[in-house]
This record gives structure tokens, C-alpha cells and sequence, in this order.
């Protein structure tokens, strides 16, 4: 599991560095696109549809990065009220659950991107293809679900551990 999490730790960095080129990448567009039209009256042709694509990529780059960073929202508040025994078993429920959700984000996320790939499907106004994007979100998800698989061993470890019973 140690080569599992080293390797959702190493992709969710690349994750982080996505995710800041984009977040520069959407302040770039925004800037363009108001210097553009009011100084010289003519914006940034799509660039809400680019700033929405960018901005969804963006923020499921970084997913991961909150995970190993265990930034995201717990009820740690009741749970430590449980014996030690039944908070690694919550651990471990809600790690597999998230696990299970996060692999099928990943496959409905492929699944969705072929069908808009074959589509042909493009953004309104500028044209861009969409399926890229899609695809991008869903491999974006693979460093999170390798974190969630992760801690669900190490929770499924914590609970048949023997002090904790």
C-alpha cells in the first residue's frame, strides 16, 4: 500500500500544479476578456465557455490533493465518541464507500467522454470538443480513489488490530 499512496500522493502534486496553471490560466482569460471589451470594445470570443471548462478540470485536479491533505468535511465530532474499535470501522465504511464512489466517477467518466467523443459534441459558441475535458475529470479522480483504497486498508488494519478491541 506504501507504493499505492506514494503514487496518489506523486499524481495528486501533478494535480496541485494542474490545477494552479488553470486557476492562472482562468485569471489570464478573465483579464483579457475585460481589458478587451472595455478598452478595446472586443472580448475574449467564448470565453465564459473556456473559463466554465478550465475551471471544472481545474477543480477536479485538486480533489486529491484535498484528500491527502484530509481537508475535506468529517463529523470527527461524533465519531470520537465511539469506542476506538467503531471509529475505524466508520473508517472503514466511509473509506470504502468513497472508494466505491470515486471508481465510478472514473468510469462514468470515461464512459461519458467516448459517448461525447463519437457525438462529436462542442461547446456552443467557439467550438471546442468537450470529451477532452470529460476525460480529464475522470483521470483526475484516479489519484483520489488510490487514496481512498489506501485508507481503507490501513482502517480495515486499524480495526482487526488487537489493542483495539
Amino acid at each position: 500500500m506504501g507504493t499505492i499512496r506514494s503514487y496518489a500522493n506523486f499524481l495528486g502534486k501533478c494535480g496541485e500544479f494542474i490545477g494552479l496553471f488553470g486557476i492562472l490560466a482562468m485569471v489570464g482569460i478573465i483579464c483579457l476578456d475585460v481589458l478587451g471589451s472595455k478598452l478595446f470594445g472586443f472580448p475574449v470570443p467564448g470565453s465564459t465557455e473556456i473559463v466554465s471548462l478550465v475551471q471544472a478540470a481545474t477543480m477536479a485536479f485538486v480533489v486529491a490533493a484535498t484528500q491527502r491533505d484530509r481537508g475535506h468535511v468529517s463529523v470527527a465530532m461524533f465519531v470520537q465518541r465511539l469506542p476506538l474499535r467503531a471509529q475505524a470501522g466508520v473508517r472503514v465504511l466511509t473509506s470504502l464507500l468513497g472508494f466505491l464512489m470515486f471508481v465510478l466517477i472514473i468510469w462514468e467518466g470515461f464512459r461519458y467522454g467516448s459517448q461525447l467523443r463519437l457525438a462529436h459534441e462542442v461547446t456552443g459558441t467557439v467550438k471546442i470538443s468537450v470529451a477532452p475535458f470529460v476525460y480529464a475529470f475522470a483521470v483526475a479522480m484516479v489519484p483520489t480513489a488510490m487514496m481512498m483504497l489506501c485508507d481503507l486498508v490501513d482502517s480495515l488494519k486499524e480495526m482487526t488490530a488487537p489493542w483495539n478491541r
